[in-house]
Parts: C-alpha cells; sequence; structure tokens
C-alpha cells in the first residue's frame, strides 16, 4: 500500500526544493502549483491507492481536516503576536504536504513541529557563538541576553532587507537614541533604510541584527528526516509486504 504513495511523497519533495529556492531567493511563493498538486492528489489517491476502501478514504478525509483546523489555530496565533509568525505560504506548504501525504493520522503536523524544534536550534547557536566571539550588546541584563540568543553583531555595510534589526537607531533633539528592538520586522526595508542613514552620519560600524530565515528551509529538512524515518520504520516493522 505505501508503495503507491511514495510518487506522491516524490512529487512533494520536488515541489519543496522550488518553493526553497523561491522562498530563499524572493520571500514569496506560488501557491497556484500547491492548490492544483492538492487537487491531483485527491484523485490520484481514490483511484490507485483507497479504492474501495472507505476506511482509508475517511482517514485521509479526517487528517486533512484536522491539518486545516491545525494551520488554522496557527495563523490566527501568528496575528495576535509577531513573535508567533509563520507566513501563510508556510502553512500552505503544510497543506500540501498533509494532501500527498495519504491517510497517515497527524504525519504534516509531526513535520511542521520537527520544523519548529529546528529553528529553535537557531537562538542556541547565536548564543553560543556570540559566547565564544565576545559579542555582548550594551544594554540592561535581561535586553543582553536576549540580543544574545536572537541575532549578532553585524557589519551595517553588510545587512540586508534579509535581515531584522535587533536596535533602532533614532536621532531626536542632536542627539542620537540607542534602544533594542526586540520585536522582529518581517519587513525591513524602510526601517533599514533609516538606521543605514543615521548609522553613516554618526559613524556606525556595525548593529545587531537577526536573519529572516524562512520556515521553509527548517520544513523541508524535517520533511526528509519524517519521510525517512516513516517508509524505514514501515520496512523494519513489517517488511516489503507493508509496501505492496
Amino acid at each position: 500500500m505505501l508503495l503507491q504513495t511514495i510518487p506522491l511523497f516524490i512529487i512533494c519533495f520536488i515541489l519543496l526544493i522550488y518553493y526553497l529556492y523561491q522562498d530563499v531567493r524572493y520571500r514569496e511563493i506560488n501557491v497556484v502549483p500547491i492548490l492544483v498538486t492538492c487537487f491531483l492528489s485527491v484523485i490520484y489517491l481514490y483511484f490507485f491507492v483507497f479504492k474501495n476502501n472507505s476506511y482509508l478514504w475517511m482517514q485521509y478525509i479526517a487528517q486533512i481536516a484536522f491539518t486545516i483546523f491545525f494551520i488554522t489555530i496557527i495563523f490566527v496565533f501568528g496575528k495576535i503576536t509577531k513573535f508567533a509568525y509563520i507566513g501563510e505560504g508556510d502553512l500552505f506548504i503544510v497543506l500540501l504536504i498533509s494532501f500527498t501525504s495519504g491517510y497517515m493520522l497527524l504525519f504534516s503536523q509531526l513535520v511542521f513541529l520537527l520544523g519548529l524544534f529546528l529553528m529553535l536550534l537557531i537562538p542556541i547557536y547565536f548564543f553560543v557563538t556570540n559566547v565564544i566571539k565576545r559579542n555582548k550588546p550594551e544594554y540592561g541584563f535581561i535586553s543582553n541576553i536576549l540580543l544574545m540568543f536572537l541575532g549578532t553583531k553585524k557589519k551595517i555595510s553588510k545587512i540586508t532587507e534579509f535581515y531584522t534589526p535587533l536596535e533602532n537607531l533614532e536621532y531626536r533633539n542632536k542627539k542620537l537614541i540607542r534602544h533594542p528592538q526586540l520585536e522582529p520586522n518581517c519587513e525591513p526595508k524602510h526601517q533599514l533604510k533609516l538606521i543605514k542613514n543615521i548609522a553613516k552620519k554618526q559613524k556606525i560600524q556595525e548593529i545587531w541584527v537577526s536573519p529572516l530565515i524562512p520556515f521553509i528551509v527548517s520544513l523541508f529538512f524535517s520533511y526528509v528526516v519524517i519521510s525517512l524515518l516513516f517508509f524505514f520504520d514501515a520496512f523494519l516493522r513489517y517488511g516489503l509486504s507493508s509496501f505492496l
């Protein structure tokens, strides 16, 4: 049975590579191929996998319904706080994974949660790197710790719109005001332009920033890991017969 779902996994894998490139390069994705693939997946599974097996068909519908409920909660929660913001494109990717994973309940949720875990490793990497390099902000203790977890110092000349500032520069009453900014700016182009203008006048070389790493990066790796674990586990437990 699992052997018949492999073509959908291959198609999903190819699309994830395509969207990985698209999101990293342009910071936006075209969701039309996702919608088309989801529709074709239903047709393929109906004719070539489920056939007359109403139990698998109902299980497939149930896992899609649960996925839609799951990503709706994530979307609403992301609108409430920017700290938990996940782009709509990433949620469409989770939906794609759900439609192409067949009847495997919670498969797309496991991919999402592992992807989220991988993203949480990034602040640990930042903190360790900052400690080793002895990078330390010049604010209060709590702000310093948070900045060391969220990003690192970078030269102004090398900062692009793919970074969100962790410091904000303002010039008031002929005085430079420099303060931490812990809330991420997902569209920092205008803010970075202002910061660079002030930094140039005040001869500031570096500020603290954090890279805007697309969630699709960790989703891609988690999809590969969960898929391999699932297929190898099925093969080891039940042998070749589980793929028929």
